[in-house]
This record gives C-alpha cells, sequence and structure tokens, in this order.
C-alpha cells in the first residue's frame, strides 16, 4: 500500500514540475564556480610542494671550537689579567685565583724551567745548571715541596760534579802508587847489590875454606866470613819480601782507583736520575698549580667574559668563567643530536634552517644553512650528531644579521625532503590503511 502511494507522489504534477524545470542563472553559476574552485585546489594540491622535515635542538659552535674555561676550584678571583673582549695567543693569562703562592715567582720559576733542555739532561756527560743562589723562590705554596726537594736534588748534583770526591780520591790514589813504584825501584836497587855483595862473600868464603884447609886461616876467620854471606841473605830475602809488599800495594791502589771511578760514575748517574725525576715532579707541580688556580687560553682568539667579573668575585667549582671565541672567519656549525626513527632520511647537502631561541623567526627570520654530515653510529644515548654548516656568519631569510654566541641554543629544521599537498595527503590514507 506504502509503495503504490509513493508512485502516485512522484508522478504528481507537483513532482513533474520540479524535477523538468531548469535552475536559474544564478543557481548555475554558483555551481559552475564550486566546480571551477574545487578543479583549482585540486590543481594546486599536485602542484604546491611544502617541506618534510626532522626537528631537533641544535648548538651553535665553530670548525674550531671556542675554548670554554671552567673553574677548578671555588676561590676568589685575585687578578684579572685581560679585559672582556681582548685579542690573546695561545697561552694567555687571563685570570688568578687567591692562593699560597706568589704569581711571580711561580712565572719566573717556569721561565727558568723553560731554558732547561730536557734531552740534554739525558746524555750523562751533560753538567746541568741552575741559578738557585742568586734568585728568589721562598713564596711557592703549594709547589714549595716539590720545588725544595728539586733544590736538595740539585745541591747533591752539584757537590758531585763541583766538588768531584770520587776523582780526588783517584788522584790521591795515583800519587800514592808513584811513591810506591819509586820505592819499589829504590828495593830493587839495594837486592842488586846485595845480590852482588852476596856473590863476592861466597867466592870469599869458598877461599877461606881453602886456606882453612891449609891451615893458613883459622875456624874463628872463617866463620866470621860466613857470618857475613849469611847476614848478606838475610838482608837480600827482606828486600825482596818489602818489594813483593810494595807490589801487592801496587795491585791494592789499581784495584781502588778502579773502582773508585767505576763508582763515580754510578754516583754521578744517580745524581742525575734523583734530579730529572726531582726535575720533572717540580715542573708536574707548576702544571697542577696553574689547572687549579690559573685561567689561560689555549687557542688565538677573542676573551668573552661570562658575567662582569672583578677582582675578589667568588667563582664555583664547575662554573663557566671565560670563552675564548676563534678569529673572525671561522665557519659557523650546528651540532644536533637526532632520534634514530628520524637519522635514516638525512643525507648531506640537504637544507636546514635555524630558529634561534634569542632571535624568534617570527621577527628576524630562519638562518640558513646545510647538512655537512650525520654520524653512522648512535652517540651512549642513542642519538645520531648531525653538522650543518651556517657559513661564517648568521644572516636570516629577512636579511637581518643574528651575532654568533657560542653553545647558544637553538631550534633546527633540517628539510629532508619536499612533498605535494596531495602525495601528503594520500600517505596518510596509505598509512593508516596499513594500519
Amino acid at each position: 500500500m506504502k509503495n503504490t502511494n509513493n508512485e502516485i507522489e512522484l508522478r504528481s504534477e507537483e513532482v513533474q514540475d520540479i524535477l523538468t524545470a531548469m535552475p536559474n542563472g544564478f543557481l548555475r553559476q554558483g555551481i559552475f564556480w564550486a566546480g571551477f574552485i574545487f578543479f583549482v585546489i585540486l590543481i594546486l594540491s599536485f602542484v604546491i610542494e611544502f617541506p618534510a622535515k626532522v626537528s631537533g635542538i641544535a648548538q651553535l659552535t665553530t670548525a674550531i671550537p671556542p675554548q670554554r674555561i671552567i673553574a677548578q676550584n671555588n676561590g676568589r678571583i685575585s687578578h684579572l689579567l685581560v679585559s672582556n673582549d681582548s685579542q690573546v695567543n695561545a697561552g694567555t693569562h687571563l685570570a688568578l685565583l687567591a692562593n699560597s703562592a706568589e704569581y711571580e715567582q711561580v712565572l719566573l720559576l717556569k721561565e727558568v724551567l723553560k731554558l732547561i733542555n730536557i734531552d740534554e739532561m739525558k746524555n750523562p756527560s751533560f753538567k746541568f745548571s741552575f741559578p738557585i743562589d742568586s734568585l728568589n723562590f721562598s713564596e711557592l705554596g703549594s709547589i714549595a715541596v716539590a720545588y725544595e726537594n728539586f733544590e736538595s736534588a740539585y745541591i747533591d748534583y752539584h757537590l758531585e760534579y763541583g766538588l768531584n770526591p770520587f776523582i780526588k780520591r783517584i788522584n790521591t790514589s795515583k800519587q800514592l802508587e808513584k811513591g810506591i813504584h819509586r820505592r819499589i825501584s829504590l828495593l830493587q836497587e839495594q837486592v842488586n847489590l846485595l845480590n852482588r855483595e852476596l856473590q863476592l862473600t861466597s867466592e870469599n868464603e869458598k877461599r877461606n875454606k881453602i886456606l882453612l884447609d891449609k891451615g893458613v886461616v883459622s875456624n874463628v876467620e872463617f866463620e866470621r866470613t860466613q857470618i857475613a854471606t849469611v847476614e848478606i841473605r838475610k838482608q837480600l830475602k827482606i828486600s825482596l819480601e818489602e818489594i813483593t809488599a810494595l807490589e801487592n800495594e801496587v795491585y791494592n791502589t789499581n784495584q781502588f782507583s778502579s773502582d773508585a771511578g767505576f763508582n763515580n760514575q754510578i754516583s754521578k748517574l744517580h745524581k742525575l736520575n734523583t734530579l730529572k725525576r726531582k726535575f720533572d715532579q717540580l715542573t708536574s707541580a707548576i702544571t697542577d698549580w696553574e689547572s687549579q688556580f690559573l685561567f689561560k687560553s689555549n687557542t688565538k682568539g677573542y676573551v668573552a667574559y661570562t658575567k662582569r667579573w672583578a677582582v675578589n668575585d667568588q667563582v664555583l667549582k664547575g662554573q663557566s668563567i671565560f670563552y675564548v671565541l676563534p678569529l673572525s672567519n671561522q665557519r659557523i656549525i650546528a651540532e644536533a643530536f637526532i632520534e634514530p626513527q628520524f637519522s635514516g632520511n638525512i643525507k648531506e647537502n640537504q637544507s636546514v634552517r635555524l630558529d634561534i631561541t634569542k632571535y624568534p623567526a617570527q621577527k628576524f627570520g630562519y638562518a640558513i644553512g646545510e647538512v655537512i654530515s650525520i654520524s653512522e653510529v648512535p652517540d651512549e644515548n642513542g642519538k645520531y650528531l648531525l653538522l650543518a654548516d651556517m657559513g661564517t656568519e648568521l644572516r636570516t631569510t629577512l636579511n637581518k644579521l643574528i651575532p654568533y654566541n657560542p653553545f647558544q641554543a637553538t631550534n633546527i629544521d633540517i628539510i629532508v625532503e619536499r612533498k605535494s599537498l596531495a602525495q601528503s595527503f594520500l600517505d596518510k590514507l596509505r598509512i593508516k590503511r596499513i594500519n
């Protein structure tokens, strides 16, 4: 029944009038323009592209990184040696914390030690010289113990090489040996004379024996001749024993001289090695003192105070005190750590843009650069290090020059690819369909 009523209503005169009536002109134009606009939007969605980006947090540095100078101890600034924005060279002293050492004495001691060639000290024949008597190093603070040890070692070394006690002993032994040789020569002459005398008395004894047998001489006379021969033999034996004793003394003297020469070399080498060791300990003590109390630059550049420092200001351990900024024309580098899920999309030479926190992009524009590299392996946090070259100055898309400040935080966008609106929409649909 209801179907019959519907057919009657659809075939009624009023419905047929509506279906056969043409739309008016305004409606036809509206439909045309709506279709045209939709068609234009559709075309533009395939033509207009927008960047697909990977975002992160970066900090600025340079190809030669700025030196950040950090306090190693709590303390009070006793000397400010350079002013803010001063140009310095490598090794320039910037400031000093209060300590018990006299700054000028430490500097003088270090300069004197620089004049000593450590390589020459390795040569055993090298003679070390240090102006211990002409310079005053009485206020060295924490370096004093190392300096006193070095001073003691130097005095031992100087006495060993200056007084040469072993050499004097050797020279005394040589003089003694010469005297012994003279005594041996005299005894040898005496032995020769006694041998001659013994020969003569022996012949005289033989003659007296013959005369005794013939009854020419008495027994007393013959015995007197024998006694003379025995006495000469006795004197000869004594002289030979003295020569032997003196020869043994010569041997002992030679042995003493040889031992003294060897001990002399050992003693000198020991004293020199001790001096070298104390020298190294002293230079290490100076280095430790510098690391604890002295701020100095390791590179050439400009000093930048981290705050308005003045003498007697307190500093805390680990606090940044100065920056040493490289000289101009250094390439500015943006460093960023990228999450692993985005790292595969990043390639060299891709564009990057920086929105520096202190200079918002809405007002100052973006600084533009390009990717230099991205690490192949992650760090301990599982992130990849990205380096981007920003040129020698930070000029933005609005042609504004932003001053470079080291380690300042900035937002970074890496333009990994450009997609049309339609492609992006289709990709999202595809991802939803896959999911």
